[in-house]
């Protein structure tokens, strides 16, 4: 089942409210240059120019400030193996930075809980953080529910899920709308879509890759489909372990229409391109920062 956003305009003036009392992970404030690219090939071309590799994040082990608005139409000229690649790179530090994110709530929040758990009490300004992470992240079961919730998510299995719901950035979905994650609106909403052919479901648009990916994230950490998922998370929490994508994908069983067959292409997929080498990569250092966009 894939989460409905319609919640998000509802929420959205608490959320703002909010917002300067949110505590996230701190990204180094870099003045950005826009690279504009017309194909995927222009983009590789620019990769091996710049880094030297077409495959920077795994080659040098930190993920490059590379942020891109979209994806782009045309991959001609390209090997599958090197969109692959491409397109992985393209979608990764999307990913590291809406972790980090969520990350930056966790952190805080686990400070809480521990203030509590030591008989503290929080201040006003504290609980009213505490109330609004609980609405944005669907919990009404106090702490420990939320810090169930308020995790990241293996950058592995969001690369599989990306690579599986937009056919490696191909779909009409994808390239219109930033659609990676295969996210639905309801008929009757009017959040941006796409309409799917010949079919009533609405797929959700974005304005920006980061955008989607900040969705997806929040959906498979608040939607009750997801509970198992969770639930194996914190498991390898508990155990001292780094979250694994090939477990967690067992939680996504109710993600697709065809069940055990989507968690076993998940899974095909993480093993198969070594997606799991990307997990714990994080951003270098003193490195500028690139906003990368595809004209239409």
């Amino acid at each position: 089942m894939k989460r409905s956003i319609f919640i998000l305009s509802v929420l959205l003036s608490l959320m703002v409210f909010y917002a300067c009392k949110m505590v996230v992970a701190p990204e180094p404030k870099r003045e950005a240059i826009v690279k504009e690219f017309t194909t995927g090939q222009e983009y590789l071309a620019f990769l091996v120019e710049t880094y030297g590799s077409k495959q920077p994040a795994r080659i040098g082990a930190t993920v490059p400030f590379l942020f891109a608005q979209n994806l782009p139409q045309s991959w001609l000229g390209i090997s599958t193996g090197q969109k692959a690649e491409a397109f992985v790179e393209l979608i990764l530090p999307e990913v590291v930075r809406a972790n980090n994110m969520v990350a930056g709530e966790r952190s805080r929040l686990q400070a809480l809980a521990k203030m509590e758990a030591e008989g503290a009490h929080l201040t006003p300004d504290e609980e009213q953080w505490r109330a609004a992470l609980a609405i944005k992240y669907g919990s009404r079961s106090g702490m420990a529910d939320l810090l169930l919730r308020v995790d990241i998510i293996p950058p592995s299995l969001v690369l599989a899920q990306a690579i599986l719901e937009s056919g490696w950035g191909t779909s009409r979905f994808a390239v219109s709308g930033n659609a990676l994650y295969g996210e639905h609106v309801p008929a009757s909403s009017n959040a941006p879509h796409i309409k799917a052919l010949g079919s009533d479901a609405k797929v959700a648009a974005f304005a920006t890759i980061f955008s989607a990916t900040e969705s997806y994230i929040q959906n498979l950490n608040s939607h009750r489909s997801y509970r198992l998922l969770r639930s194996i998370r914190a498991a390898d929490r508990k155990n001292g372990q780094f979250p694994k994508g090939t477990e967690m994908a067992e939680g996504l069983l109710y993600y697709s229409e065809i069940g055990d067959r989507y968690v076993k292409d998940l899974r095909s997929l993480i093993r198969r391109y070594r997606l799991n080498d990307f997990d714990q990569l994080q951003f270098g250092e003193d490195e500028q920062e690139i906003t990368l966009k595809f004209s239409r």
